[in-house]
């Protein structure tokens, strides 16, 4: 599986990327703490599933989820 990281709090990526990768889930294909850049990379990397925080500066999570379906 791709996985693609959206969160505000670096640590929080970390830290997912941590057990993504200590559990061999899959390999991580982006991380971003900026929501418009996040949309954007998504959209250009095609994850098989994006992990993100709801409150994230400049475009929220809901709009990431409604931007991509």
């Amino acid at each position: 599986m791709r996985f693609f990281l959206v969160d505000q709090n670096i640590d929080v990526i970390y830290k997912l990327t941590k057990i993504i990768e200590d559990k061999e889930l899959g390999e991580v294909i982006g991380e971003e703490t900026d929501g418009k850049v996040a949309l954007t990379r998504i959209k250009a990397t095609v994850p098989d599933i994006v992990i993100l925080n709801l409150e994230i500066p400049n475009i929220d999570g809901l709009t990431i989820v409604e931007c991509l379906c």
